[in-house]
């Protein structure tokens, strides 16, 4: 899906769950979803929505279990490419792994990974902040730093960012660390950056809700796994649909909708001599869009 001239791409990593119930091949007890299913690993393309690779793992692993023999086809895939490709890797703080940042730099690949706060990184960060002489204020305050970090866990020490929120009223600060491979780049962008990988939940919604990767009702793991990816192709082959053939206005549609609008199309097969034509409903309200559409397509 990439073009040849596109030389950067966003790799957003993440995990979810799927319920299952009953007697199901290595579904487990979750601690962090409190409920038994199984816990897959997920990449998606934070640049087209694409998604680029699944995993079905048991319900009970940890969510970096695997990160890395997961990510390391799909970076090598794409340092391959036919151009240069600038690739970051972004996840929340259950990918903080050392091992993970190691295969990135191996892959000459920039990461931006979210930290869990622990007692030397609020210490630090206790060290960095300003208070003033009026601690309580009407309005919030922000303040970022910079961090020097290597837990023991990592080969090397990395950089860590720091932003400090201080609600208006309140006494204390919070804080977000991010670990980053990125030096050149101001920490406020930083956390531009980070935060854009929002739009990861609602893809992952999508695909559960709208093509039913979450529907793992097989007693065997690997007719589950065979399950969900065939929901990721048809996820894919949707998600291509609408960057290469929809109107940008309708390029944010939720499968239920194109549903109703492009697929769902009464129509009558009609026999003649040798000839067979699908004749559609001379009364469907999206008539317009799907002839659109289909030129589109054909245009490809």
């Amino acid at each position: 899906m990439k073009k040849n001239n596109q030389q950067e791409m966003i790799i957003d990593v993440d995990s979810t769950h799927t319920d299952t119930y009953g007697y199901q091949e290595n579904a487990n007890f979750n601690a962090h979803y409190q409920t038994n299913g199984y816990h897959p690993l997920i990449a998606f393309d934070g640049m087209t929505g694409m998604l680029l690779a699944t995993k079905l793992r048991p319900g009970n692993v940890y969510t970096s279990n695997g990160i890395v023999d997961f990510i390391n086809p799909i970076l090598s895939h794409y340092r391959n490419h036919s151009c240069d490709m600038n690739i970051l890797v972004r996840g929340d703080s259950g990918f903080s792994s050392g091992e993970l940042y190691q295969s990135c730099d191996d892959q000459k690949c920039k990461f931006l990974i979210k930290l869990k706060a622990n007692t030397k990184l609020q210490n630090m960060a206790e060290h960095n902040v300003q208070y003033g002489n009026v601690p309580i204020v009407e309005s919030s305050k922000i303040q970022y730093f910079e961090l020097k970090y290597q837990p023991d866990t990592w080969a090397k020490p990395y950089r860590v960012v720091l932003k400090a929120v201080r609600p208006a009223g309140e006494l204390f600060f919070s804080y977000e660390f991010l670990v980053t491979n990125l030096y050149s780049i101001d920490i406020t962008d930083v956390f531009k950056m980070y935060h854009n990988r929002g739009i990861v939940e609602n893809s992952i919604k999508e695909i559960k809700d709208g093509f039913f990767m979450n529907k793992t009702d097989s007693h065997s793991f690997r007719v589950n796994t065979v399950r969900t990816i065939l929901s990721s192709l048809a996820f894919n082959i949707v998600q291509s649909m609408k960057c290469l053939a929809l109107p940008a206005t309708e390029s944010c549609k939720q499968i239920n909708t194109l549903r109703l609008q492009l697929f769902r199309i009464p129509a009558k097969i009609i026999r003649h001599s040798r000839s067979k034509i699908i004749q559609l409903s001379r009364f469907n309200v999206y008539d317009r869009l799907f002839w659109r559409v289909l030129e589109r397509i054909e245009m490809i």
